[in-house]
């Protein structure tokens, strides 16, 4: 909020927001004293921010978890969402100085939760994909570490109150937990995705699953772990809640790549050195800020598959065009440059 906001623009905004926090505070039966900190905490430090030019004005939401105290009352989380509608800088008609931009519509939203409730993660995630869906996504297409397979169309098995934009709402919760996500008729599929997170069936009593060897190497197999949710005796909520509470649940595999997939910041360079081969894929360290002593400059390094997918391991959201590597012969570094 503070990027399309000026030092010339109105904050009463923030005063009529603390008065509205505090009365919700009083309703509830608690202490009034936190508002102001509340308002601070979800306008200066979200957790969850996002902005997106609609209609000639910037509509910005904001929000926050504040995590319970040891013992405190009350025993629980508490969310705070603000939405605002931002006039953009502008000059008025037949005007020299130009109006700076200001908040032209507001809102606040507190709610209690119990994150330790797999329900009320639900809650939580629901309130997320309202935002995202006003807005759009909030990242563009990208290589993701994990897969999520849903079997079945609840609506047309009779799931009460299922949207019709159910698959889109799917989505964004998928990529929320960082997973691509596929949608089969069902209720028999071939195959599953590799790395999958979840498998979701809406009709768990038809067809078949594929099998898996068990963990001991016998020739016995185990039917695929799966989140079975019967779609005609359920409600879409009820159904959503599970899909949040199974991914909620989700632990990765150990694996021998001893490092967890992340995203690249916008700007952020990474200099790896080649420690090793897999079975398709270079293995690096765990990199640096700080590049070799060579002074010459790094190049884009092309023809490199396993190089590549190495780092496409590494780092969620590597693109080929990143990787560089030094122009010294025989220096063997390599770098990773993602764009500002």
């Amino acid at each position: 909020m503070r990027v399309v906001l000026e030092a010339r623009s109105d904050y009463a905004f923030v005063g009529e927001l603390v008065e509205t926090a505090t009365a919700w505070l009083r309703d509830q039966g608690l202490d009034e004293d936190p508002g102001a900190d509340i308002v601070a905490q979800v306008l200066s430090a979200p957790s969850f921010a996002m902005s997106a030019d609609l209609n000639g004005t910037t509509t910005v939401w904001h929000a926050v978890v504040l995590r319970r105290v040891e013992d405190g009352v009350p025993p629980y989380e508490l969310l705070v969402r603000v939405r605002a509608t931002v006039k953009k800088r502008h000059f008025p008609e037949g005007a020299s100085t130009a109006v700076p931009a200001a908040i032209t519509a507001k809102d606040l939203h507190l709610d209690l939760i119990d994150l330790a409730d797999d329900a009320e993660v639900g809650v939580l995630m629901d309130h997320y994909i309202s935002m995202v869906r006003e807005l759009g996504p909030m990242r563009s297409a990208r290589t993701l570490p994990y897969n999520i397979l849903v079997l079945g169309n609840p609506h047309e098995l009779g799931c009460a109150d299922t949207p019709a934009d159910w698959q889109q709402q799917l989505t964004f919760l998928a990529d929320a937990f960082d997973a691509n996500i596929t949608f089969e008729r069902g209720p028999s599929v071939a195959g599953v995705p590799k790395n999958l997170m979840c498998l979701v069936r809406f009709d768990p009593f038809a067809g078949e699953l594929p099998r898996k060897k068990k963990a001991d190497g016998s020739d016995d197999q185990d039917e695929i772990e799966h989140t079975a949710i019967e779609a005609r005796f359920t409600t879409f909520k009820e159904a959503f809640q599970r899909i949040c509470a199974a991914l909620n649940a989700f632990e990765p595999p150990q694996t021998s790549d001893e490092f967890t997939p992340r995203d690249l910041k916008p700007g952020e360079k990474i200099y790896h050195r080649k420690i090793g081969n897999a079975v398709g894929y270079d293995r690096f360290n765990a990199g640096s800020t700080e590049s070799c002593q060579h002074t010459t400059e790094y190049v884009r390094y092309y023809n490199s598959d396993k190089a590549v997918k190495g780092f496409k391991r590494r780092y969620t959201n590597f693109e080929p065009s990143w990787m560089h590597h030094c122009k010294q012969g025989g220096c063997g570094m390599y770098a990773v440059f993602c764009p500002s």
